[in-house]
């Protein structure tokens, strides 16, 4: 079982055919590291043909949906899962899209939108998921150099800041009308933003992580149409290529793929240059 995300109350993971939902996640005795640890257990499953090489997820904020996608390029579809019932999750609907949908690597849901980038398409999709019995794609951006890869996404007020894997790009989209976003900004770089992969948006910067790359970039959005390079941490030794990241009370946690260099790298971002802490 791939774990994909948590939130409180509820872990959520998949396996290659069915969604399962971990409920109670209880803390037990701390440990000698004086962290706790936490306990889970299955609360339900929902497990149907919908729900096979579904590897992409992401919660609705009211934290009752949850919506997935594939990475794997050969399934391209959008679906929708209730989940308010953690002990019966059931499928809604989906959106199946051979032109528009493939890899999908993150989704992003604010308000009545999701946001996704498709990595194997060079697009940028606004769907709408106000009615998840019927959801609809309204907004299609395609871009062969500013996202060129698309990867990951953030959203903040009226722009989505959208990493190019392979255009080695972090680009700012306008999304104010959402079947017509567009491109505003962008900022290129082979050595700070090589593969990138994540972004987390936290005040006027972008924190971008790399693939193979062992960066964490900070990138100035504080003038969307003109991205700047903030600062970046580089080293091959702690830094693990990002596969998933969060930043939050001024650190960035960065998880990776690579087992020679761990699992997970914490780095202090309160400063103008961000160091590793553990």
């Amino acid at each position: 079982m791939k774990t994909i995300s948590t939130r409180l109350g509820t872990h959520i993971a998949e396996t290659s055919t069915s969604l399962a939902l971990c409920a109670k996640i209880t803390p037990v005795a701390t440990g000698s590291s004086g962290v706790s640890p936490y306990l889970m257990e299955v609360a339900g499953t929902c497990s149907t043909s919908e729900t096979s090489s579904l590897t992409t997820l992401a919660v609705s904020p009211d934290g009752n949906t949850l919506f997935a996608a594939s990475n794997t390029g050969s399934v391209t579809i959008f679906a929708a899962f209730d989940i308010s019932d953690p002990t019966s999750p059931s499928y809604i609907s989906k959106i199946s899209d051979g032109t528009n949908l493939g890899r999908v690597y993150r989704i992003k849901v604010v308000g009545n939108y999701a946001y996704v980038p498709v990595k194997d398409k060079d697009r940028f999709l606004v769907i709408d998921v106000s009615n998840t019995a019927s959801m609809s794609i309204v907004g299609n951006l395609y871009d062969a150099t500013n996202l060129n890869g698309a990867w990951g996404v953030d959203v903040d007020g009226n722009y989505a800041y959208v990493t190019a894997y392979d255009g080695d790009r972090l680009t700012v989209v306008d999304i104010s009308t959402p079947a017509s976003p567009s491109v505003t900004g962008s900022y290129n770089s082979s050595t700070y933003v090589n593969q990138a992969t994540e972004v987390v948006k936290v005040g006027n910067l972008c924190w971008v992580g790399t693939g193979s790359t062992y960066r964490l970039t900070s990138v100035d959005v504080s003038t969307p149409a003109s991205p700047a390079l903030g600062n970046s941490y580089y080293n091959v030794s702690n830094m693990p290529p990002c596969v998933a990241m969060d930043v939050d009370n001024d650190y960035a946690y960065v998880f990776q793929d690579n087992a020679a260099v761990g699992e997970m790298a914490v780095l202090d971002t309160s400063s103008s240059t961000p160091s590793y802490s553990h």
